[in-house]
């Protein structure tokens, strides 16, 4: 078995649907983009605790893994992926953690056979907690030991979990898992990285690709499946096709964004979701996919124009006031209405200055 990673532990089961779709958004998402969490505080580690209460817990490096309900009679335990909180905040009894998304663990040595998984599982349940009192049972706590380890191959460490997540009967051996790969600027091939609050950075006017892989472990015959994309927000268009069809049991693809020409710092949304509504499953619907939030700032030359057309707006302005008592009075007039043009311009930001 592989080396042991000490690590708090972050526990997600299916015994509700959004906790189960959280699973599959964190085996989805990019690294540095963000999840939230929530979790009870009768089911927290006391230490855990402690710390959200005194700030300790932001920066702490945890292990997002998806456990079997409890009151299941299989007790499957599948690592997902390594995470940082960001932050923390205590609603009610409730701690609301937003977290980003750090690399996969590699989990190669991992039983993939469900019989033997389920054992493995077991076997780790009981080392987190007592599994005969499921109402203490810790699943969020400060410190847990779990046999994985680090890799230093993203993708093929993706296929490890995705392979041993489709075992579980909760996802199904034919449902379409899917990585979304970072933002790339089209131009120069530059990899966008997220902020620390898991929002991507980007410049008005440039093109952006973003690669999407997907597997599933049996083909699901001739049914229609789909990924959908869908922008949310006044920053950017998708420019690639806004459905994709799965025509096979794995491949990739690209989502094309440009990113439009905004006045101010702009919020953005790309949505992407499997669509397997037609496709037969023997686990219930679970929603695949994920969502990427993007600030649209305007770029470097167009600020620099705005700078400039102000300045000669208020030059104009002042020129008028600055003049003789011989100077015509329509001289004054123009020089002023062209001042008061230049400015509506650099108010707006709707011109075209700076744009490539």
């Amino acid at each position: 078995m592989s080396n042991s990673v000490r690590l708090g532990l972050f526990l997600a089961s299916d015994a509700r649907t959004q906790y189960a779709e959280d699973v599959l958004t964190a085996l989805a998402l990019p690294t540095g983009a963000a999840l939230q969490l929530r979790y009870d505080v009768r089911y927290m580690s006391d230490e855990l605790t402690r710390m959200c209460r005194t700030g300790h817990v932001v920066g702490h490096r945890f292990l997002f893994s998806f456990i079997s309900s409890l009151s299941d009679t299989n007790h499957y335990l599948v690592p997902v992926r390594f995470c940082q909180v960001v932050n923390a905040q205590e609603v009610g009894g409730v701690w609301v953690f937003r977290i980003t998304m750090d690399v996969y663990p590699l989990i190669d040595d991992w039983p993939e056979d469900a019989a033997e998984l389920e054992a493995h599982g077991r076997h780790l349940t009981r080392v987190i907690g007592d599994v005969n009192t499921p109402a203490s049972f810790p699943f969020a706590t400060h410190s847990c030991r779990i046999p994985v380890r680090v890799g230093d191959d993203d993708a093929l460490c993706w296929k490890h979990i995705a392979r041993r997540l489709s075992a579980v009967p909760a996802f199904g051996e034919n449902r379409h898992l899917i990585k979304i790969g970072p933002p790339v600027e089209l131009n120069n091939s530059r990899v966008l990285r997220a902020d620390a609050t898991g929002i991507f950075p980007v410049i008005e006017e440039r093109n952006y690709r973003i690669t999407v892989s997907y597997w599933a472990a049996h083909q699901a015959g001739d049914e229609h499946c789909e990924i959908e994309t869908a922008i949310w927000g006044e920053g950017a268009d998708i420019i690639s096709p806004l459905r994709t069809p799965l025509k096979s049991r794995y491949d990739s693809f690209d989502v094309l964004l440009k990113s439009l020409p905004v006045s101010s710092p702009s919020l953005c949304r790309l949505d992407l979701n499997v669509d397997q509504r037609e496709i037969s499953m023997t686990a219930y619907p679970l929603k695949v996919g994920a969502q990427l939030t993007f600030r649209v700032s305007t770029s470097r030359p167009r600020v620099i124009a705005r700078v400039g057309v102000s300045a000669l707006a208020a030059l104009l302005l002042a020129v008028p006031s600055m003049l003789g008592p011989g100077t015509p009075v329509e001289a004054r007039v123009a020089i002023a209405g062209l001042g008061a043009v230049a400015l509506g311009i650099a108010s707006s930001g709707a011109g075209t200055w700076g744009r490539k």
